[in-house]
């Protein structure tokens, strides 16, 4: 039987300067930016993300009645286009594989982030060597806004494990050019549809996410084409995990990262850098690595 599905998307990145990245679930819930992008590329990477119920060991109580770590390791090839019939349209798949173990994000978050920070090692009861594998289709079109900006509205659907989801969004998207700041501001509505990793009663049924994406294109500014574009995300989340009384559980996450010369690749990292209701509990993030690559002949035109 399925385990259900998952999620994350591992970018589809763009060849032109647009803003945005989109990512998938669950990096979309654990702070990464998931604004959408219109332009069009072949992507492959490595994506890595962690949850841990509880944080400190001054703080044992469960986050929400999951009660173990989960590490979620995917490999994606994830392909965006625009439609030849409606040139408005983009639409992005992405496939994804990859293994569920506590390492490497156990490792990252006990030895290197929580140490950085002094704060306490997380308690770890993994769940290892899982097979996990996932589908994911966004369609998205896209409006002209006066002379530099575009608006955006679209949705999508993921399939996997660790749960199903479909969502809504909308949004605006800034196109200055000439070594301004390009920003971009989005408003996504979701419904998880099936749990599996994370079981039914762990995870609403609705959740809404406001978000905000700047991006600083530094080589502009130092005059130099080899140093990277630098972005920073801000997401305010109601809430994709439930407590033990089935309340949402908000969160106010972000991410940083940056962009290649002519997107050739990306860095991004996401936590709950900001706070929320439970600090350094429950999702507690992830990050990704991805880089521009040829589409693969017989695969690409699957998609």
């Amino acid at each position: 039987m399925w385990r259900t599905l998952l999620v994350t998307i591992v970018t589809w990145t763009t060849t032109m300067s647009g803003l945005g990245a989109q990512f998938g679930n669950p990096g979309a819930h654990f702070g990464a930016r998931s604004i959408p992008t219109d332009g069009t590329a072949a992507y492959f990477g490595v994506t890595l993300n962690r949850f841990t119920p509880n944080g400190k060991p001054t703080d044992p109580g469960i986050y929400n009645g999951i009660d173990r770590t989960i590490g979620l390791n995917f490999l994606a090839y994830s392909v965006a286009s625009r439609s030849e019939r409606w040139p408005s349209l983009t639409y992005r798949t992405t496939l994804q594989l990859g293994w569920g173990h506590d390492q490497p994000t156990e490792w990252i978050q006990n030895s290197l982030h929580l140490l950085a920070n002094k704060l306490p090692v997380a308690s770890v009861n993994p769940r290892n060597n899982v097979l996990d594998a996932a589908l994911d289709f966004e369609l998205v079109q896209w409006k002209p806004l006066g002379r530099s900006a575009e608006r955006f509205a679209g949705g999508g659907i993921s399939v996997g494990t660790p749960y199903t989801e479909a969502w809504i969004e909308i949004g605006v998207a800034s196109r200055f050019g000439g070594g301004w700041p390009e920003f971009a501001g989005m408003i996504r509505l979701g419904s998880p549809l099936r749990g599996g990793v994370f079981p039914d009663s762990t995870i609403t049924r609705g959740y809404g996410i406001i978000e905000g994406l700047v991006e600083f294109p530094l080589a502009t500014w130092m005059k130099m084409d080899r140093i990277p574009t630098f972005f920073i995300s801000f997401q305010h989340h109601t809430g994709l995990f439930v407590d033990l009384a089935g309340e949402a559980i908000a969160e106010r996450q972000g991410s940083f990262g940056f962009i290649g010369r002519d997107d050739a690749w990306r860095f991004e990292a996401w936590n709950e850098y900001f706070g929320g209701r439970f600090v350094d509990k429950g999702p507690t993030g992830g990050g990704r690595i991805t880089v521009q690559v040829p589409r693969l002949g017989v695969l690409a035109s699957l998609f």
